[in-house]
C-alpha cells in the first residue's frame, strides 16, 4: 500500500493528534464554594484530578477510540492506494501481439505464451460488474499483419479466458496502428458515458512495423505498454535468413543463381553453414561466418549458389543453427522453368512493332489481321500454363501477350495486352478528344520511371500527335503524361493487365528513338512474365495473399504448417487469404497450375528477426514507457478508512452514553 497525498495527511496529523491529547490534560476552571460535606462530591474530585494539567495520563478507553477515529480520517486524507491487476468495475481492452518476434523463446516459454499468461492474470483479477446503463468488462484483440477482434466487451470470464487461450502464433509483421483503429470507436463511445478511463493494455515486445497512429482519437483511454521478452537493452541470440531471390541467365536460361542474405542479430560471433536443397535433395552447402552485432549495425553475409536446372524446382535454404527464433532459419522459393514468350500482333501491318519484338528474342511472334482476330475463339488465345518440367521453352498453346495496333476488339481478351492507338471498352475509361486546332503536335512532360514498363525509358524529345487524353478509373496507373493530359496508362480488369496508349506509332516519332524498343521489351516482359521478368522464382511472405491459377471451379485445399481448406476458385483463379505461418504449402489437385502446386512462404523480415526488446512504443505523438510483465494498477481505498472511522465513532458514542447512565 502507498499514498498519493502523504504530505497533506502528515501536516493534518501534526495538528490534530497533539490537540486531541492536550484536551485530556486541560484543567477545568471552577469557582471555589464551601459545602457542608464532600460525601456526595467524590466524583467531582475525580474530575478535578483528570483535568489537572501535566498530570500523568491514565489509561482511558475513550481516548484510545478517539485516536483510532482520528488516525482513520488522516489515512483517508493521505489517499491510500493498493497495487492490483485491475480495478473494480473497470473497462479493459487487451491487445496481444502475435507477430513473428513473439515466437522467440525467453527461457522455456515463448513471448506469446508469456503475454497470454500475463493477460489471463488481468482477467482473473478484474472484478467485472454491470453498472447502471453501462456494461463493464473486457475486450480481447490479437494483432499481427491485421487485427482480429476475438471478443467485444463482455463480463463473461470464461469467454474472455477462452479468447486469450485461442490466440495462435504467426510469422507475420505487426501493425499496431490497425489494432488501435479497431478499438477506437469502442473507446470513444465509453469515454462519453463514463468518468473512468478505459485501460488499454498492449502486450508486445515493441517490434511494431508501422506507427501511423497520428489520426487516432483515443481520448478517454489509458494506454499501458506491457513489455514482453528479455530484459531491455539486451540482445537475444538469433541468426536469420533475411533475403532470398533467384535469377536465370538471359542467354542461358537453363542456368540459375540463388542469392541469399544472412544476418546476425546477436552479440556473439557465429560460424555455421547454409544448406541448399532442391526438390528435397541436398544440392550444396556453404560456410557462414558472422561477426557480433554492433551498435546500430548488423553483420550480414551474402551467399550465392549456382545451379543448372531448366524445369520446376522447390529450393529450400536452412541454417544449421539453434537460436531463439527457429522460423527465420529456413526459407524457400519456387524456381520457375525457363520460359520464352509467345506474342500475338494484331495489325494491318507495322514494321516498327515487328522489328522491336524480333530484337528482344521472343520465342514466337504470330501476326494476325483484325478481321482474322474477330473470327477467333478468344478463350483459345489464352496462354497455357507452364510447360513440361524439363522443357526449356514450352509454354502450351495460346499467347502470353497480345498487341493491338490501331485496333480494339469488341470484348477484352483474357490475356495481358497492349493497345496502341486503340481504345478498348472499359468502365470509366474515356478518351477526351482534342478540340483545338492550334496544337496538333505535343510532347511528354512526365512519365513514371519507377514502373517496370518505363525502366530506362526517356521521352524528353519524343513528339506525338495530339489525339486527346485519358480519363481513367481511380485504380489505374498513369505511365506517361503529355502537355494535354495522360496518354499512357495501365488498367487491371478481371485479373488481366492492359496498357493503353491514346496515340498510334505511325502518328509519332517514338519508333525512331532508342526508348521505343526498350519500352517494348519492358512491357512484354512485364505483361508476359510478371514477377518473373526480374526474378526466375517466386515466393510469398507471411501476411501476403496468393492468387493461384486453376482450371476448375471446385474447391481446392493446401496442406502445410497450417492446412488451408475449401478454397473456392472464381474466374480461373483461387485467392488464398493471408498466410500466417512460414513453410511450404502443397496441393495434389491436378487442376492447379504446376508452378503453384507448391507455395513457398517465408518470414524474411529483419524487423521481426531482431529480438531486442523495445523499451518504449510511440502512439501518435505520445511515447509510452514499457512496464514489466507484472502490471501494477493503483486502486484507491480511502473510502474504506472513512467507513472505519464511522464504525469507531459509533463505538465511542455507545461508550459515552453508557458511562453517562452509570
Amino acid at each position: 500500500m502507498s499514498f498519493l497525498t502523504p504530505v497533506t495527511a502528515m501536516m493534518a496529523a501534526a495538528v490534530a493528534i497533539p490537540t486531541l491529547i492536550v484536551l485530556y490534560f486541560l484543567k477545568l476552571r471552577r469557582r471555589r464554594l464551601q459545602v457542608s460535606s464532600t460525601l456526595l462530591w467524590k466524583q467531582s474530585v475525580k474530575d478535578l484530578q483528570v483535568n489537572s494539567p501535566f498530570q500523568k495520563l491514565k489509561r482511558n478507553l475513550m481516548l484510545f477510540v478517539q485516536l483510532l477515529i482520528l488516525i482513520a480520517l488522516l489515512i483517508a486524507i493521505a489517499r491510500p492506494v493498493m497495487q492490483a491487476d485491475a480495478t473494480t468495475g473497470q473497462r479493459a481492452v487487451i491487445i496481444i501481439d502475435q507477430s513473428g518476434s513473439m515466437n522467440a523463446l525467453d527461457g522455456d516459454v515463448t513471448r506469446l505464451k508469456a503475454a497470454k499468461n500475463a493477460a489471463l492474470k488481468i482477467i482473473d483479477n478484474l472484478e467485472i460488474k454491470t453498472s447502471s446503463g453501462m456494461l463493464n468488462g473486457a475486450m480481447i484483440v490479437a494483432f499481427a499483419e491485421r487485427p482480429q477482434v476475438l471478443t467485444k466487451f463482455t463480463n463473461n470470464n470464461a469467454r474472455l479466458r477462452q479468447a486469450i487461450e485461442s490466440i495462435q502464433p504467426t510469422d507475420q509483421s505487426s501493425h499496431l496502428d490497425l489494432a488501435l483503429s479497431v478499438i477506437e470507436p469502442e473507446v470513444v463511445l465509453h469515454a462519453s458515458d463514463s468518468e473512468s478511463a478505459t485501460q488499454v493494455y498492449i502486450f508486445s515486445d515493441g517490434h511494431i512495423a508501422s506507427h501511423d497512429t497520428a489520426t487516432l482519437s483515443l481520448q478517454g483511454a489509458d494506454l499501458r505498454y506491457v513489455r514482453i521478452g528479455a530484459v531491455p537493452n539486451t540482445q537475444p541470440d538469433n541468426v536469420a535468413i533475411t533475403a532470398l531471390s533467384t535469377r536465370r541467365d538471359p542467354d542461358r536460361p537453363q542456368y540459375a543463381q540463388v542469392f541469399a542474405k544472412i544476418s546476425n542479430f546477436s552479440n556473439q560471433e557465429h560460424s555455421t553453414s547454409l544448406t541448399l536443397r532442391m526438390n528435397d535433395r541436398v544440392h550444396d552447402v556453404k560456410p557462414v561466418r558472422l561477426m557480433p552485432m554492433g551498435i546500430g549495425s548488423v553483420d550480414e553475409q551474402s551467399i550465392q549458389f549456382d545451379l543448372r536446372y531448366p524445369g520446376h524446382a522447390m529450393l529450400e535454404l536452412s541454417l544449421n543453427i539453434q537460436d531463439a527464433l527457429p522460423a527465420d532459419n529456413h526459407a524457400s522459393i519456387m524456381l520457375a522453368p525457363a520460359k520464352q514468350l509467345r506474342v500475338l500482333l494484331v495489325s494491318e501491318g507495322n514494321a516498327y512493332w515487328e522489328l522491336a519484338l524480333k530484337s528482344m528474342g521472343i520465342r514466337s511472334l504470330v501476326k494476325m489481321t483484325p478481321r482474322k482476330y474477330e473470327n477467333q475463339n478468344i478463350e483459345t488465345l489464352k496462354a497455357g500454363r507452364w510447360g513440361n518440367e524439363h522443357s526449356i521453352d514450352a509454354t502450351g498453346q495460346g499467347f502470353d501477350v497480345i498487341i493491338f495496333d490501331n485496333y480494339a476488339p469488341q470484348s477484352l481478351p483474357p490475356v495481358n495486352s497492349i493497345f496502341m492507338g486503340a481504345f478498348p471498352s472499359i468502365d470509366q475509361l474515356q478518351l477526351q478528344a482534342n478540340l483545338s486546332e492550334e496544337q496538333k503536335v505535343t510532347g511528354f512532360i512526365s512519365w513514371d520511371s519507377m514502373h517496370p514498363t518505363m525502366y530506362s525509358v526517356v521521352l524528353d524529345d519524343v513528339l506525338i500527335k495530339n489525339t486527346g487524353w485519358l480519363t481513367a478509373p481511380d485504380d489505374a496507373e498513369i505511365l506517361a503524361t503529355s502537355e494535354t493530359g495522360p496518354v499512357i496508362a495501365e488498367i487491371s480488369k478481371n485479373q488481366n493487365r492492359y496498357i493503353i496508349s491514346t496515340f498510334s506509332l505511325l502518328d509519332s516519332r517514338w519508333p525512331l528513338h532508342m526508348s521505343f524498343p526498350i519500352f517494348v521489351e519492358n512491357a512484354v516482359q512485364y505483361l508476359g512474365l510478371g514477377k518473373l521478368a526480374t526474378e526466375s522464382g517466386f515466393s510469398y511472405r507471411a501476411g501476403e495473399v496468393a492468387i493461384v491459377p486453376t482450371s476448375t471451379n471446385d474447391a481446392i485445399s493446401y496442406t502445410g504448417p497450417l492446412n488451408i481448406d475449401d478454397i473456392k476458385p472464381k474466374a480461373g483463379y483461387a485467392a488464398i487469404q493471408r498466410f500466417t505461418k512460414a513453410g511450404i504449402y502443397r496441393t495434389d489437385s491436378p487442376y492447379v497450375d504446376k508452378s503453384y502446386q507448391q507455395l513457398a512462404v517465408n518470414m524474411l523480415n529483419p524487423h521481426e528477426s531482431n529480438l531486442r526488446v523495445i523499451d518504449t512504443i510511440q502512439v501518435g505523438t505520445s511515447v509510452i514507457q514499457g512496464e514489466s510483465r507484472k502490471i501494477a494498477i493503483t486502486h484507491e481505498i480511502w473510502h474504506w478508512f472513512i467507513w472505519g472511522a464511522l464504525v469507531f465513532l459509533i463505538i465511542e458514542w455507545i461508550m459515552y452514553t453508557r458511562r453517562m447512565h452509570l
